[in-house]
């Protein structure tokens, strides 16, 4: 099944970009029992929902620096997984996405992640505010 990644500049209008291209998708090739889904900032919740993650453990995934002390810390007690862990649930997840097909990642390097599978289009948006 096809997949879309999209990753974009800042300003570029990568969220409305998506919203039409959904739109547009699903109109024209629309199958009954499915139609395209969106993975952006839920795509960190897909991923923790997938493996039995608490979904406390997104907030350490988010695109906010996070002082490598307090990671460290974090790590070592064993409140969350390593950042290695995270990242690697959250490729497994784009993964299989792309492979169930019909879904637009956006951002979060989903590009590169399937990159290698094939059936996927890959947009950048280039554009300032």
């Amino acid at each position: 099944m096809p997949f879309i990644t999209i990753s974009r500049q800042t300003g570029a209008g990568g969220h409305s970009f998506t919203r039409m291209l959904q739109g547009y998708l699903d109109m024209k090739w629309s199958l009954p029992e499915s139609d395209w889904t969106v993975f952006d900032k839920n795509l960190v919740q897909t991923a923790m929902r997938e493996r039995g993650l608490p979904e406390r453990v997104a907030e350490y995934l988010s695109e906010k620096l996070v002082s490598e002390v307090s990671s460290l810390i974090l790590e070592l007690t064993g409140v969350r997984p390593s950042l290695w862990e995270l990242n690697q649930l959250i490729f497994e997840s784009l993964l299989h996405l792309a492979q169930i097909g019909r879904v637009i990642l956006i951002g979060r390097g989903t590009n590169i992640v399937v990159r290698r599978l094939r059936n996927g289009l890959h947009i950048r948006l280039i554009g300032s505010l």
